[in-house]
């Protein structure tokens, strides 16, 4: 790294190229490092952090589904949306994942 006029200067590495299937509006790293989670406005991939394997998990639906994060532990998430919807009092959802 670099100093520069504007703070540090920082080098950028493509690591990969994910399909997800949709377009992707947040991800979130597993606690451990290990896993990779991506939210898209239907559904959530989960990807090793090699990139060998991946699991698509479906989720209720939330209009604009937009932030997704691990809870401690990283066997379970919550993702949520950025609109309030009078007709869907719950906008946070939590995911339990399997074992």
């Amino acid at each position: 790294m670099k100093a520069s006029p504007n703070g540090p200067q920082q080098t950028l590495t493509p690591v990969t190229t994910l399909d997800p299937g949709g377009k992707p509006t947040d991800m979130a790293i597993s606690e451990d490092g290990t896993r990779l989670l991506v939210l898209t406005y239907t559904d959530a991939v989960e990807y090793s952090m090699d990139f060998k394997q991946q699991q698509k998990i479906r989720l209720n639906f939330l209009q604009q589904q937009e932030s997704v994060a691990y809870l401690p532990g990283s066997r379970s998430f919550v993702y949520t949306t950025e609109r309030l919807l009078p007709v869907l009092p719950q906008w946070i959802m939590r995911v339990d994942c399997a074992e």
